[in-house]
């Protein structure tokens, strides 16, 4: 089409003129990507200090922001602009070598948060916060317990195994 081009050159000027200011380049003005890191390092210590115990998991304010914001800021700060975010995590791993647990860790964190929250909304309900002691809420995790592999032992349901992984995940990303 003849638009394409025009698309293009209107992508590629976005790039330069915004997506690029947020990203650390050495040598150059970088008051636009100080000013993005304390914007994310804000979210970040609001999420860890305004974090009540309630009897319910949400994995958005469990972990799941905290951890897709640090990628986003490590992102930011090796200039990776653009892709798929999952494919985020080996390019890290290939220009920050040193954090590659951490890294390793924050993909299977993130992973099985997303993969708790989606099977449970698609099994119960469209809310971010799952009352784990509510009894029909109970059920349905253990559904997807079930669905993610975990059996269940010595007679205990599911459920518990997940939770236990589900709470090992969130208190090391917190």
């Amino acid at each position: 089409s003849s638009d394409l081009p025009v698309s293009i050159s209107l992508f590629k000027g976005f790039q330069k003129r915004v997506v690029r200011r947020y990203t650390y380049h050495q040598g150059e003005d970088n008051r636009y990507y100080e000013g993005f890191l304390r914007g994310v390092i804000e979210e970040i210590r609001s999420l860890v200090s305004h974090r009540s115990p309630t009897r319910e998991i949400v994995p958005k304010v469990d972990g799941l922001r905290l951890a897709k914001l640090l990628i986003i800021a490590r992102r930011a700060t090796f200039g990776i602009v653009g892709g798929q975010f999952w494919n985020a995590f080996e390019t890290l791993r290939k220009k920050d070598p040193l954090f590659q647990e951490e890294y390793a860790f924050l993909e299977e964190a993130i992973a099985f948060m997303e993969s708790v929250r989606f099977l449970y909304q698609l099994i119960l309900v469209q809310e971010e916060g799952i009352p784990y002691l509510d009894p029909y809420c109970r059920t349905a995790l253990d559904r997807v317990a079930l669905l993610m592999g975990y059996e269940r032992a010595n007679r205990g349901r599911p459920s518990t195994l997940l939770l236990r992984d589900y709470f090992r995940y969130s208190r090391r990303i917190m």
